[in-house]
């Protein structure tokens, strides 16, 4: 409560139990303020709300296709921009949005909103989405109506826009996505997330460790010993020719460091499967249970040596662990 000269007072604190989602009015039925002799003093009652509406979230897709490159007949790419997350009786009926991107990569030819936000069923038929060189800006509602056949973007969501580039050159773009605002058929305002999306059409740069090699051929779970070498198998998935090498370390049973070893660096072209073997550092390793984690590192565009990744070079894991035993 506030009064007149401004002073505010708490007169009650009331704790809820969240049993659902939705919003629900918070009002007053009647409100009587009385002073300190019982007669009533005259007060306006403001009301509010309370709304845990599920979010709606705007999401770009992420492609990686090394197929779509440019071509001088112009090689398209389709890109379907989609609304998810809301809970049935939270239509969406508009919304707003700009879609970012990499001219030097994507050049957008056409934009246009999906049923039931198409020219059809807006208010304006001619505010269509705005291309500029870097960005297109969306913005679109549907007229009420009380046609079945208009079927609204409910609770499983659905795709709201859908674009077509041309591709123009060769790397990886974010499609980013900014400037949202969303609103209900009843003219309530959404609360929104977004989840950017990519596009890539070339394979980070990167020399992938593809398998150890218990020895000089093959890998097993079990092996007579000693064993005195260790062997990887490496790619080259886009680094161009560049320099190499593999580095292992033994882990014994107790998890104590058994044994390392790191290859000679050697030349390795785009594209090539070789080969990087050596020798421990301690001789040949006995009878036993043992752990090997394997790295391979090349030379980077900048002329530093950096570590490349497990089996591709889109894999979030840098090294391979394996085990094995030494028979007797």
């Amino acid at each position: 409560m506030t009064d007149t000269s401004g002073f505010k007072l708490l007169l009650a604190l009331i704790t809820f139990t969240v049993v659902g989602r939705g919003i629900s009015p918070l009002h007053f039925d009647s409100a009587v303020y009385q002073d300190d002799v019982g007669g009533n003093i005259p007060v306006n009652a403001i009301n509010g709300f309370f709304d845990n509406r599920l979010e709606g979230t705007f999401v770009a897709p992420h492609i990686i296709d090394t197929s779509l490159i440019p071509t001088p007949a112009g090689t398209l790419l389709d890109v379907i921009i989609s609304a998810t997350d809301l809970l049935p009786g939270e239509d969406w009926g508009g919304y707003q949005f700009t879609l970012s991107f990499d001219p030097a990569i994507l050049m957008a030819i056409n934009a246009q909103e999906l049923y039931p936000f198409d020219p059809t069923n807006r208010p304006n038929p001619t505010d269509n989405p705005h291309i500029a060189l870097d960005h297109i800006d969306f913005a679109a509602e549907v007229l009420p109506s009380s046609d079945p056949n208009i079927p609204p973007v409910g609770s499983s969501g659905g795709p709201i826009a859908d674009i077509t580039f041309v591709v123009v050159g060769t790397g990886v773009t974010q499609l980013l996505l900014s400037n949202i605002r969303a609103g209900d058929v009843y003219g309530h305002h959404l609360v929104t997330i977004s989840t950017d999306g990519s596009f890539c059409n070339t394979l980070p740069e990167s020399v992938s460790l593809n398998t150890i090699f218990v020895g000089a051929n093959k890998y097993s779970v079990s092996k007579s010993g000693p064993l005195f070498d260790l062997t990887a198998q490496v790619t080259n998935t886009g680094a161009g020719t560049t320099m190499t090498y593999a580095k292992f370390v033994v882990y014994d049973s107790l998890g104590g460091i058994a044994g390392e070893l790191t290859t000679t660096p050697v030349d390795i072209t785009l594209g090539a499967t070789i080969r990087l073997a050596g020798k421990l550092n301690v001789g040949g390793l006995s009878t036993g249970t043992y752990l090997v984690e394997g790295t391979v590192w090349y030379v980077d565009p900048n002329g530093a040596w950096v570590q490349g990744h497990k089996g591709s070079p889109t894999s979030t894991r840098l090294s391979m662990i394996k085990s094995f035993t030494l028979l007797p």
